[in-house]
């Protein structure tokens, strides 16, 4: 089971998608992976702009994967 940050689905989460493959992500991968769900940073280019992903998936050998739902 992959760890997941936050551990629970927020329930403002209104996509049908998200909700999906945040359960899918929680459940069949393994302990190796670490999912974060909704990470927001902040990008300053000129000015300040909030940025969000729905998923970023880590694996300590396959890497990164930034995924938008």
């Amino acid at each position: 089971m992959a760890r997941m940050i936050p551990e629970k689905l927020s329930p403002t989460t209104k996509s049908h998608a998200e909700k999906k493959l945040f359960q899918i992500f929680a459940q069949d991968l393994s302990d190796d992976y670490i999912v974060f769900h909704g990470a927001w940073w902040q990008h300053i280019k000129y000015v300040v702009q909030d940025r969000e992903a729905d998923f970023i998936i880590i694996h300590p050998d396959k890497g990164i994967l930034i995924l938008e739902a």
